[in-house]
């Protein structure tokens, strides 16, 4: 282990990682928008046919004429079907002008964590 650190290593409470990683709880590193998110049915998401992508748990779903965030975030799927079949990813990133039902949680990085992947977030 001692040549690890030699190469750029150190020992955290998570194991061994590179040197410039930072170990953080994932409260320290985003802050949750789930309040903003609201769900639309069916019939009305018919109604609001746009341009916006429409986000659930297992990603867009649909495409509507408004939008409730506009910003580089992190969806976590919560619920359904895809978290035991994990037939598409259960945490994504988006950017620009969407909308986020009830079933994906919101994540937005903290300053200065802007470039935090959802592969890091995997890691919190």
């Amino acid at each position: 282990m001692e040549q690890l650190t030699k190469l750029g290593y150190k020992k955290t409470e998570l194991g061994w990682i590179t040197e410039d990683w930072e170990v953080l709880e994932l409260k320290d590193a985003v802050s949750f928008l789930d309040g903003k998110r609201r769900p639309i049915k069916s019939e009305y998401r018919f109604r609001m046919s746009g341009q916006y992508p429409y986000y659930g748990a297992s990603g867009d779903i649909d495409y509507v004429n408004d939008f409730i965030f506009d910003d580089h975030l992190i969806l976590l799927g919560e619920d359904g079907e895809n978290i035991l079949s994990r037939n598409s990813p259960l945490v994504f990133q988006v950017k620009g002008k969407i909308w986020v039902n009830n079933h994906a949680n919101v994540l937005k990085p903290k300053d200065g964590l802007e470039n935090l992947t959802y592969h890091e977030v995997a890691l919190l």
